[in-house]
């Protein structure tokens, strides 16, 4: 027994055997735990993230979805009677013109969507104002788009603000 305890070589592996124990619980250990954490959170990740399973998430976005959409629904028959007495109440209001309302064309319209034209003349800064109304109020329908062009003044004429703004809406059917 005194020759295990005098023996250098007992003593150098029983001490490399502590050495790894205590490695092994004081670092590699929680190392290892981190590790595993990972790979199982990252798992769950690659399983959660395509969003079209979740139901709840799809049925909340759909009900977004249809309120903004009934925001701008119209009954497709008399929309446009309505969006003109509307939109002239508008321009009444802001002192500017409805010039040309014309048909929307068919090859434009979808089978959700309606989309019109509008033409109003009237001075820059009254036609602004009509235009923000229009958009504010929502009652004619989505800006899409407006075009500015600027009128010849007639030669007898001393207005040459006259401005024409091409208004394009859009509404769901």
């Amino acid at each position: 027994m005194k020759g295990l305890i005098n023996n250098r070589n007992y003593w150098l592996v029983g001490g490399s055997l502590l050495l790894a124990f205590l490695c092994y619980r004081l670092a590699f250990k929680k190392t290892i735990e981190a590790w595993q954490e990972n790979r199982r959170l990252n798992s769950q990740l690659l399983n959660v993230s395509d969003l079209s399973f979740q139901p709840g998430y799809l049925e909340r976005k759909f009900k977004n979805l249809s309120a903004v959409a009934d925001l701008y629904k119209v009954d497709s028959i008399n929309y446009r009677s309505e969006m003109i007495a509307k939109v002239a109440g508008i321009a009444q209001q802001e002192n500017v013109k409805v010039v040309n309302v014309p048909l929307p064309d068919e090859a434009d319209n979808t089978q959700h969507l309606i989309r019109q034209k509008i033409e109003v003349k009237g001075v820059f800064y009254s036609l602004l104002k009509f235009y923000d109304q229009v958009e504010v109020r929502h009652e004619a329908g989505l800006v899409r788009s407006v075009i500015w062009k600027e009128l010849p003044a007639p030669v007898n004429s001393k207005k040459d603000d006259q401005l024409l703004m091409e208004l394009y809406l859009v509404t769901v059917k």
